[in-house]
């Protein structure tokens, strides 16, 4: 059978990656971060490509697309004509189209194999696939499901995308034409012109783009979890860490954080309301990370706030002060905190919801809780709270489990093989691994 390269690349090691995301911070941006990372530990020319943030990296730099004034002015007006557009509390819904053309040559040298992540606000879809070669292979990573649908970052349990969506619950005035059905029809057209390689974050996010119609010429869908740096985050000695944070050493100190702890669907308002029904909650600390904390004025048991920040070796110390860590999400596709916890060794109590599931093994790690069961989450933090050799157990275990399938090394070799499957056809990459860099 003969072999041949999909158009615009040859047979050589120097294929350049380039990772596009809009932001470096939060779940997703933490993710392209440490996975470029991890490509260029593994000698792949990588390159990360972001329009907000900072990132110390070889190969990184900030882009900012809307070079010109007007070009400014018209994507405020948009976004906030298009914010009026949803209902209040519909959540994130962003529109693939922006008000100034994103050519690929301006994001990077020609012949790049291009990764794209979270780019809603940076890439205008229709001007960036549109000058790609036809047939180019892309590279998609499903963080959350704007891939998946016709504008929505989280579904909340809406499967319109498996039609084209239309009748959009997140939208004002939805309708079989609106403005989710028209964003959906012009994803597809665009998709249609490439071979998709896709990448989810889960069993959750993969087994949704499966469903998905924008998907359906896709060469290959699969898993490839996040990693984080278990030499980074890994268990701290406590009493140091709570020093450190001037936490007293005698609580229990329950941990709970996010990039924005006033985003509902974080579930910090369900967490204080459980602490305080607690009859343990004399003896909690509640260490609470990442912006918004005005709601913590709430609680009837002692708690310290610590901010945002951008240092991963400042969050290994802030988790390995913990004896818990609870993560109450209505919806994680995945759920990063919940394993850099568990790679300090705390156990995770985690909502049984989307890719936390692939993270916390229920009775092993910690413990998995319906979302929103008050009583089973009371109990569950009242369990681990009193029983402090459980906790040292699923500890130890969540430790094991985070260092032999969730290191960042493994992660970034298993999308290097992915990269090879879309530079050339699955049955020659064999004949040829020997030409990219390896572990």
């Amino acid at each position: 059978m003969a072999h041949t390269l999909l158009p615009g690349f040859e047979m050589n090691s120097s294929i350049t990656v380039t990772h596009i995301i809009t932001e470096t911070h939060g779940g997703a941006g933490v993710a392209a971060r440490r996975l470029h990372e991890g490509l260029l530990g593994l000698g792949l020319n990588s390159r990360l490509v972001y329009r907000r943030g900072y990132c110390s990296a070889a190969g990184s730099r900030r882009c900012e697309p809307a070079t010109r004034l007007w070009w400014r002015i018209r994507e405020k007006v948009e976004r906030y004509f298009l914010e009026r557009q949803i209902r209040p509390g519909g959540g994130l819904f962003t529109d693939c189209r922006m008000p100034y053309p994103t050519r690929p040559g301006s994001i990077c040298e020609s012949g790049s194999l291009f990764h794209l992540h979270w780019t809603a606000w940076f890439l205008d879809w229709p001007t960036f696939f549109s000058l790609l070669p036809s047939g180019s292979p892309i590279h998609l990573y499903l963080h959350d499901t704007t891939f998946i649908s016709g504008g929505c970052h989280q579904l909340d349990g809406c499967d319109r995308f498996q039609n084209g969506c239309g009748y959009c619950p997140k939208l004002r005035k939805p309708g079989q034409k609106d403005l989710s059905a028209k964003i959906f029809k012009i994803k597809k057209r665009l998709f249609s012109r490439h071979k998709l390689f896709v990448a989810a974050n889960s069993t959750y996010t993969l087994e949704l783009a499966k469903k998905s119609p924008l998907f359906e010429s896709a060469i290959a869908c699969e898993i490839i979890h996040p990693g984080v740096d278990t030499g980074i985050f890994k268990p701290l000695e406590k009493k140091w860490c709570r020093n450190l944070l001037h936490i007293p050493e005698n609580k229990i100190i329950i941990c709970f954080g996010a990039a924005s702890t006033a985003y509902q669907n974080k579930g910090l308002d369900f967490l204080i309301e459980r602490l305080n029904q607690s009859s343990s909650r004399d003896s909690f600390c509640c260490l609470v990370f990442g912006s918004g904390g005005e709601r913590l004025r709430e609680l009837k048991c002692e708690w310290r706030f610590v901010g945002y920040n951008n240092s991963e070796h400042l969050m290994a110390v802030v988790y390995s002060a913990a004896d818990i860590f609870v993560m109450p999400s209505r919806m994680e596709t995945f759920g990063l905190t919940a394993l850099e916890a568990m790679a300090c060794g705390v156990p995770v109590i985690a909502s049984r919801v989307g890719g936390l599931v692939d993270i916390v093994q229920d009775g092993e790690t910690g413990l998995l809780v319906p979302y929103g069961d008050a009583q089973a989450w009371t109990e569950a933090i009242d369990l681990l709270a009193n029983r402090k050799g459980l906790r040292l157990k699923y500890g130890a275990y969540g430790r094991r489990r985070a260092t032999e399938h969730f290191d960042i090394k493994k992660a970034a070799e298993k999308q290097r093989l992915f990269y090879l499957r879309s530079i050339y056809h699955e049955t020659s990459a064999k004949r040829v691994l020997n030409e990219f860099p390896s572990t």
